[in-house]
């Protein structure tokens, strides 16, 4: 069986992809691995192992069509004997997925409040406080600031218009002009201090440095753009 875990919501679909890892398990990063790397480690860990479990991930975005569609034609075949898991660190079209005869696919979203946040931050907008809060309800505030500090690297990314960065890449035009309409709030000092200030925020929520909890910390970090 072939399974691919995608979706806005990435760190769901992280921890449901790792889950169901154990200690025998083949895991590879497309990124950097060829397909005869691929053959050679399933060949070999049907002689000197028991593992049941394949995990790839970012095979559809790292990687030309063609090694797409020679990968999946080996994974295809082994899926007959081993377990296949598949993850994608964005969304995957119905289309791209139906490479793969019969593949499972669990698809993991966030919700629209948290998107409606995310576009409403600019200096000024306390909407963004109230849209913050409503947000909380429905998502953990770690994921929340995770997409926060996705959205000041792509605003950022779009105010250079450094669109060779890997997540810049794989926006669509409509896209790139929403990040452009947000980003033209802000100024190129405004950018960085808050890119810094989440930066800083980070670091002190993993150290356990901040001195009031993480939801505050993002309260004053939107009362002070």
């Amino acid at each position: 069986m072939i399974t691919l875990y995608h979706g806005s919501d990435i760190v769901s679909s992280r921890i449901a992809f790792v889950d169901q890892k154990d200690e025998t398990s083949l895991s590879f990063d497309a990124e950097n691995t060829s397909v005869q790397d691929l053959l050679q480690a399933l060949e070999e860990s049907s002689m000197f192992t028991t593992s049941q479990k394949i995990f790839i991930e970012n095979l559809f975005t790292k990687k030309s069509s063609t090694f797409l569609k020679s990968t999946a034609e080996v994974l295809q075949k082994k899926s007959k004997d081993v377990e296949i898991h598949l993850w994608e660190g964005s969304e995957v079209s119905s289309k791209a997925a139906s490479i793969f005869k019969g593949i499972n696919v669990k698809s993991f979203k966030l919700p629209q409040n948290l998107f409606a946040f995310l576009d409403s931050i600019r200096p000024g907008n306390t909407q963004a406080l109230d849209l913050f809060h409503k947000t909380l309800r429905e998502v953990d505030e770690n994921v929340i600031l995770f997409m926060l500090i996705r959205q000041f690297r792509l605003l950022i990314a779009t105010f250079y218009r450094a669109y060779g960065i890997e997540e810049a890449k794989r926006m669509a035009p409509w896209q790139k002009s929403k990040f452009k309409h947000q980003a033209d709030y802000f100024n190129e000092g405004r950018l960085k201090s808050a890119y810094k200030k989440l930066y800083d925020l980070d670091r002190g929520h993993k150290t356990g440095s901040l001195n009031m909890s993480l939801s505050q910390s993002i309260d004053f970090f939107l009362l002070g753009l």
